[in-house]
């Protein structure tokens, strides 16, 4: 679960060409705004040829770019670049999202907030089919994403090939958490992109499971609230090393539950790496999406440790 108020910004070193009204063909590099309908745009950019196409949905209030990051100091490249050179690769921006450098706004369309799961997968099935971008997917999410992900590929099991889950929030988390440590995570969560928790875990538990495919389950192996973070005095004064360490067993129990719904797949904890594991440690991400990419080539239905 990301932790808004503790989010580190990184410096974006890949350059987003200009936005263009258009719909981008298949095998184009493309970085503009796709037509949804409904008076509808998102921002998409795309690299890369090849199929799988991996799909990499972001974490709440992330655009596109979290994908290009690089860490100073950190020699391993972004996962985006990366990918594009083994497959075709997509990113978006969700409305309500905001950027690496800045906070820049999203640059789709504003929608209503607060949102959910399904509404954020409703609206990347749809700017799948407007940019005409041919399946099979390999979906990619992190944080929120990755509920994001579980929903399309639950709906949509025909095109959808293989998961990659990154940290990613699980239906679980609250369960392990009281109502007063609930309601301290989503205010420690709020921000421009708002979405309706509630629903959102209702929706997920009610789908229908995921079909036999290539997974792997990526698994932070350090914290975000750190007792150093909590010293620091930027938090509010109700985040103590009580509530952080109930919030580390709720995550470790969430994450082993949500592995468990996928026997047979990968179960990777990344040990030197906090929530963002693409930032921290991109390599692990690139290589899991690589491992998922060459089973879905491969023709199997799952990923063998």
């Amino acid at each position: 679960m990301p932790l808004r108020a503790n989010r580190r910004f990184r410096v974006l070193q890949v350059a987003v060409s200009a936005l263009l009204i258009a719909t981008p063909l298949a095998a184009n590099d493309f970085a503009g705004l796709v037509d949804i309908g409904s008076g509808r745009k998102l921002y998409m950019e795309c690299r890369g040829e090849g199929s799988p196409a991996v799909i990499l949905i972001s974490g709440k209030g992330d655009r596109a770019d979290t994908w290009s990051v690089r860490v100073p100091g950190n020699t391993g490249v972004p996962v985006f670049p990366e990918i594009a050179k083994l497959t075709r690769v997509c990113a978006y921006d969700r409305p309500g999202t905001v950027g690496a450098l800045a906070a820049e706004p999203s640059r789709s369309n504003p929608a209503p907030l607060p949102t959910s799961a399904a509404g954020a997968a409703s609206d990347l099935q749809a700017l799948l089919a407007a940019a005409r971008m041919p399946g099979p997917y390999v979906l990619v999410g992190h944080s929120i994403g990755g509920l994001i992900a579980r929903l399309v590929a639950s709906e949509n099991g025909v095109d959808v090939a293989g998961l990659v889950l990154e940290d990613a929030l699980s239906e679980d988390l609250y369960s392990g958490l009281t109502g007063d440590q609930r309601a301290l995570l989503e205010r420690l969560n709020s921000g421009p992109e708002d979405y309706d928790m509630a629903a959102t875990f209702e929706q997920v538990q009610e789908a229908r499971p995921v079909r036999p495919m290539p997974v792997a389950v990526l698994t932070a192996g350090k914290p975000q609230l750190t007792p150093e973070a909590i010293a620091s005095g930027r938090l509010p004064p109700e985040v103590t090393q009580a509530f952080a360490d109930a919030l580390w067993a709720a995550q470790t129990t969430a994450q082993n539950n949500l592995a468990d719904l996928f026997p047979g797949d990968r179960h990777i904890i990344v040990q030197n790496s906090t929530h963002y594991i693409h930032i921290d440690q991109p390599q692990a991400t690139i290589d899991a999406i690589g491992d998922v990419v060459e089973a879905v080539r491969a023709g199997k239905d799952r990923l063998v440790p």
